[in-house]
């Protein structure tokens, strides 16, 4: 059609799973994810959709190279899912129409509260499966089903956050964040934190290479 403007935005839900956004993938996401609305479309003359077509259009007008371009990004992500989440619930009766098991979401939240608490220590799939109070199969289908991870992978993963951010601190060594983020073996949390974040610890530390 002519004039019309076509850009896509693609958006891991994943991407709330990091700790730093606290219980917002089991509150709103996988709610939404869960829901019976298909999509919707987003029309320029139309009033109620100026807000998101807004953010879209400054979203794509972001510039990598920017000082301030993560920051913008993580701003306008969440506008954008704001936006979403409110436009589901006024299309539809958002409780009675959203296909979600909410056990599911409890038994997943008892334990990533768990494994947040307990990451420093070297805990087990089978502490994490009883923290959810569910049998270490279950455990691994819960994860997959709601996080499309293992509970071990996402163990390591939170374990790599966390350690990020203590490299940003300073002041410990590297054996030892890798040791109080919950790391038996140096070399093998140097290599997940290499695969992670594209840089070893000490480059991370001292900002000589640039996050992708």
């Amino acid at each position: 059609m002519r004039g019309t403007e076509i850009f896509t935005f693609g958006m891991l839900p994943g991407f709330f799973i990091n700790p730093v956004f606290g219980n917002i993938y089991q509150k709103i996401v996988l709610p939404v994810l869960h829901s019976h609305v298909p999509g919707f479309f987003l029309f320029q003359e139309k009033k109620e959709d100026a807000g998101m077509l807004d953010l879209y259009r400054k979203f794509h007008k972001l510039n990598q190279k920017d000082r301030d371009f993560e920051l913008s990004s993580l701003e306008l992500i969440c506008g954008i899912w704001k936006e979403l989440l409110h436009r589901i619930h006024r299309q539809t009766d958002f409780a009675s129409n959203c296909n979600f098991d909410f056990t599911q979401a409890f038994r997943i939240q008892k334990m990533l509260e768990f494994i947040q608490k307990h990451y420093p220590e070297p805990i087990t799939v089978n502490q994490i499966a009883e923290a959810g109070g569910i049998s270490r199969r279950e455990c691994f289908r819960c994860f997959r089903a709601v996080i499309n991870q293992a509970p071990t992978e996402y163990l390591n993963q939170y374990r790599l956050t966390m350690a990020a951010q203590l490299l940003t601190v300073g002041g410990q060594s590297l054996a030892r964040v890798s040791e109080s983020c919950g790391f038996e073996n140096f070399s093998y949390f140097c290599r997940l934190f290499k695969k992670k974040y594209h840089m070893s610890p000490g480059q991370f530390r001292n900002g000589d290479v640039k996050v992708n």
